[in-house]
């Protein structure tokens, strides 16, 4: 895991439901990897006071782990 570090990006704009334009948040880098998240984890997205959360989702993981043993 790597200490913290700010970084600022900025939120675009998608074509969503309806063709209506969605605020679009993109994340993506080796630096995600460095901080823990690797392709294929699983993460929970909480929203809160003015900020993104964004965690590990260790529970789902070992539901999906559990589940493919089945």
């Amino acid at each position: 895991m790597i200490m913290s570090k700010k970084r600022s990006i900025k939120v675009y704009g998608q074509s969503g439901y309806k063709y209506r334009e969605t605020p679009t948040i993109m994340l993506k880098g080796m630096w995600l990897k460095k901080a823990g998240f690797d392709v294929g984890d699983y993460i929970s997205v909480t929203c809160e006071d003015g900020k993104i959360v964004i965690a590990q989702d260790a529970e789902r993981a070992a539901v999906k782990v559990a589940e493919a043993e089945f």
